[in-house]
């Protein structure tokens, strides 16, 4: 789990997952995040199926795998300084995040980097990734955040933000699929043929206009003009800008 892919055949599990901005690694199928490598998140893929998925981060000392690269806390926990042999005293700004002590990224903005934030402190600690979607508690001060591999429900959608395509759906759509991971000539069985519509590319890790065909969905347009209203029939917001 962790490795770099490109598509489910370079993993042994058969799950590349798309961490966004074209980067994937090998992920698993799960029952809960007991099975995951802590810090990813065991989220549904299909009706049938769950995986483990993670929000690539800046990886810090908090006993999670904060860069989804399967390890945690590599590099960055470091050595406690000294000063003649005594462990020298927690200090805002020191490039360590001495959380025993109660510093966070919220108390300390010097240790931003290294202290994650505290989740419901009516902060929003943006220095350090937090956005509406990985604290909800937190989602009145801060803003959602388009290419967080999250589709941040009543605001963001696949036309908002192509980045976040693969999760968010197309609005107002009810063709099955609409909005999901494609690649070109996956199957449309159960669709009505010359059915279009826009889902996220895993080829192009954007968002794409589709029609059904001989049944498999064929690519029309990459980021075509409203992925909302490339629905059931053809009209021109399938094609590109």
């Amino acid at each position: 789990m962790g490795e770099p892919c490109v598509t489910n055949a370079d993993c042994s599990s058969d799950v590349c997952f798309p961490l966004g901005g074209g980067d994937n690694v090998c992920s698993d199928q799960c029952e809960d995040e007991t099975d995951c490598v802590s810090g990813w998140t065991c989220e549904t893929l299909t009706a049938d199926k769950q995986i483990c998925q993670c929000r690539a981060a800046t990886e810090t000392c908090n006993e999670e795998d904060d860069d989804c690269d399967g390890n945690v806390d590599e590099d960055s926990c470091g050595e406690p300084e000294t000063d003649g042999g005594t462990v020298a005293a927690p200090e805002c700004g020191d490039t360590n995040c001495d959380r025993l002590d109660g510093e966070s990224c919220t108390t300390c903005e010097e240790d931003c980097g290294p202290c994650e934030p505290i989740c419901g402190d009516d902060t929003c600690d943006e220095a350090a990734g937090e956005t509406c979607t990985s604290c909800e508690m937190d989602c009145g001060v801060c803003p959602p955040r388009c290419g967080d591999s999250h589709c941040d429900t009543g605001t963001e959608t696949c036309t908002s933000c192509a980045r976040d395509c693969g999760t968010c759906p197309v609005m107002g759509c009810d063709v099955p699929g609409s909005g999901d991971d494609t690649r070109r000539g996956d199957s449309c069985a159960g669709v009505a043929p010359e059915t279009w519509r826009c889902a996220h590319s895993l080829d192009w890790d954007l968002p794409v206009s589709q029609v059904c065909r001989d049944g498999v969905w064929i690519n029309f347009n990459l980021n075509p003009r409203d992925c909302d209203a490339c629905c059931h029939a053809f009209t021109e917001a399938c094609r590109a800008p």
